[in-house]
């Protein structure tokens, strides 16, 4: 069942409400859709029930981040095993994507909120009932190198016909290059005790008139803080060439050497994620072509930049 097909298949379960499947340009692991029963308007975020235990943070400290850190209004837990997916219900939030080239009020504001959120005792605590101890560089470990292996497994079943096996094969070696430098840095070998958003980039901050969002908590848990600024002031770094520091004047020197190898990651996350999605855009018909053709060209530039940077 593709996301289009799941869209009418809820709609008699939702009690005849009105469903249609969001495009996420970001990834297609997790599916959201708009619902709109009248004039109340909800965003139901789905999920494999196999990974629902991704939203247990999320769930369990869900009046904190929606009172502290503008995360949308939870409404309740769904299930369907009728066809293996759970997820939740959101009430729904106006907005539309930050762009925070364009907006450096914004981002500084978002630097400031997780700032907050890594120094959050409350938070803190209910994330150290959830995972077990790691350092910043098992978090590391997580958060790139697992998915680049998993996404490369994908990619390697179902060969993009612009990949070659030796540009394959190179995406390969650069995962187990970056994982192996990261092992030597003495910065990665502390705790993660920070508690983190894990995934905040632009595209999961939506912007109003009035207000502003933060979405997808699902990957919060005690982790590097270096990785989160990381990842939000990536834009600025990637599009606009600005330096990090710019925005963070005051780092320490550990601080620093984590977020040099954070940005090596993010810039070989556009090359090896951008083909995950260019093949999982295949459950999403109406928009596939559209899609594709997009993280083609995301993946060609990221790797001309990073093979200047970084070396082939």
């Amino acid at each position: 069942m593709n996301t289009e097909e799941l869209a009418e298949w809820l709609k008699p379960k939702l009690g005849g409400a009105n469903v249609k499947h969001i495009l996420n340009w970001g990834g297609f692991v997790n599916h959201s859709f708009h619902v709109a029963d009248g004039p109340a308007k909800y965003h139901l975020k789905l999920t494999p029930t196999v990974n629902m235990n991704r939203f247990d943070s999320w769930l369990r400290t869900h009046d904190v981040l929606e009172s502290r850190y503008h995360a949308p209004t939870l409404i309740d837990r769904m299930d369907f095993p009728e066809i293996g997916f759970s997820g939740l219900m959101f009430r729904h939030v106006d907005g539309t994507t930050a762009d925070l080239c364009n907006q450096h009020d914004l981002l500084q504001t978002l630097i400031a909120t997780a700032d907050r959120l890594h120094h959050d005792d409350e938070i803190r605590s209910v994330l150290g009932t959830l995972s077990e101890p790691k350092t910043c560089f098992d978090y590391f470990v997580e958060t790139y190198i697992d998915r680049f292996t998993s996404d490369l497994s994908a990619i390697g079943a179902n060969l993009p016909p612009f990949i070659s096996s030796s540009l394959f094969d190179w995406m390969q070696h650069e995962t187990r290059a970056l994982q192996s430098a990261a092992s030597q840095r003495t910065s990665l070998h502390h705790p993660a005790t920070e508690p983190v958003h894990g995934d905040l980039h632009e595209g999961n901050i939506l912007v109003s008139e009035s207000d502003w969002h933060i979405l997808d908590w699902d990957d919060l848990t005690l982790g590097d803080a270096a990785l989160d600024f990381a990842i939000v002031i990536w834009p600025i770094v990637y599009k606009a060439g600005r330096h990090w520091q710019e925005f963070m004047p005051s780092a320490d020197a550990a601080f620093s050497d984590r977020m040099e190898i954070c940005f090596k990651a993010q810039l070989l996350d556009e090359v090896i994620d951008t083909l995950a999605d260019y093949i999982e855009a295949e459950t999403v018909p109406s928009n596939r072509t559209q899609v594709q053709l997009m993280k083609k060209s995301q993946h060609e530039q990221a790797l001309k930049r990073y093979r200047l940077k970084y070396g082939s």
